[in-house]
C-alpha cells in the first residue's frame, strides 16, 4: 500500500511538472518580441512611380535611337528591405533597360544616408524593358540628358520608404502554371534559314 501511494505521489509530481513546463512554453510563445530581436524577420516594401514628367525622352533598347513624347503605362521603382535583427539589406528593381554604375552608386549613397543601410548591403537591378527612358547609352542610343538625374533620388526614396515600412513577416512561396506568359522568343529554324546579323557580323 505505501508503495502504491508513493508511486501515485511521484506520478502526480511528474504530471504537475510537465504541465508547468507546457504552460511556461506557451507563455513565452505568446510574449511579444521587440521588432528585429531573436531572429524575427521584418520586411518592408514600397513602389514608386518613376515615369518621366517631361517629354520627349530618349528611349533605348532598339538598334537605333528613338524618342517618346508620351507614356502609355507608368514606370516603377520597387524595393524590399529585409532585417533579421542583425543584418539589414535592400533590394530594388527599376523599370529601365540598363542602369550605369555611377547612377547606382549615387542612389545607394543617398539611400544609405537616410536608412543607415550600408551601400554594400544594397542590390539594384533593371527590368530590361525596352520602353523606358535611356538611363545610359546603349544599343545605339545616348542617355537622355535629364532622366538620370530625375531617377537617382527616386531610387533612393523608394529604398527609404521600404525601410520605413519594416514589419514582422514570414517567408512563403507559391507556384502557378501560366504558359501564356512564359515562352521563348527565339523561334526554332532550319540551319539554312539563319537570318543575317543586324550588326553585320
Amino acid at each position: 500500500m505505501p508503495d502504491k501511494r508513493l508511486r501515485s505521489i511521484v506520478n502526480l509530481i511528474i504530471l504537475v511538472a510537465a504541465i508547468s513546463v507546457a504552460v511556461a512554453r506557451a507563455a513565452v510563445a505568446r510574449e511579444p518580441k521587440a521588432p528585429g530581436e531573436n531572429g524575427q524577420l521584418r520586411v518592408g516594401a514600397f513602389a514608386m512611380d518613376v515615369t518621366p514628367t517631361h517629354y520627349p525622352v530618349i528611349v533605348n533598347g532598339m538598334f537605333e535611337e528613338r524618342t517618346a513624347d508620351r507614356d502609355v503605362d507608368p514606370l516603377f521603382a520597387r524595393a524590399f528591405v529585409f532585417d533579421d535583427g542583425s543584418t539589414r539589406i535592400a533590394i530594388a528593381v527599376v523599370d529601365s533597360c540598363m542602369l550605369p554604375r555611377e547612377l547606382l552608386d549615387a542612389a545607394k549613397t543617398e539611400a544609405s544616408k537616410h536608412t543607415g543601410i550600408p551601400v554594400d548591403h544594397m542590390l539594384i537591378s533593371a527590368t530590361h524593358t525596352h520602353s523606358a527612358p535611356a538611363s545610359m547609352g546603349c544599343l545605339g542610343s545616348r542617355p537622355d540628358p535629364d532622366y538620370p538625374a530625375f531617377l537617382v533620388p527616386r531610387i533612393a526614396r523608394v529604398i527609404q520608404k521600404a525601410n520605413d515600412k519594416l514589419q514582422p513577416a514570414q517567408v512563403g512561396f507559391a507556384k502557378l502554371h501560366a504558359p501564356n506568359y512564359t515562352y521563348c522568343r527565339r523561334y526554332i529554324r532550319r540551319s539554312d534559314r539563319v537570318f543575317k546579323d543586324p550588326f553585320g557580323d
